[in-house]
């Protein structure tokens, strides 16, 4: 399921990415990759505080695995995070 939200946010299809990702968070609340990923297609829409608040969530339940995601990921940037948020 996870791999069909990479896809469809691939393809700017954000809302069937968003189902998809909202339905691995529901299945998997416990698990970070869940909100990294529903975080990047939040950012890759523009959504930037739902964007930050699963990034949040992501790095409380496993920083060791969400920060090189996070890092790794050129599709958004933080200064992008930063403006849209001033």
């Amino acid at each position: 399921m996870s791999n069909r939200a990479a896809i469809y946010a691939d393809q700017r299809a954000y809302e069937r990415a968003l189902e998809d990702n909202n339905r691995v968070v529901e299945l998997e609340p416990d698990q970070a990759a869940g909100y990294v990923a529903r975080g990047l297609t939040y950012a890759r829409r523009g959504d930037f505080e739902y964007a930050l608040r699963d990034f949040d969530r992501a790095i409380t339940l496993d920083a060791k695995s969400a920060l090189p995601i996070l890092t790794a990921d050129a599709s958004i940037s933080a200064r992008a995070i930063v403006s849209a948020l001033s």
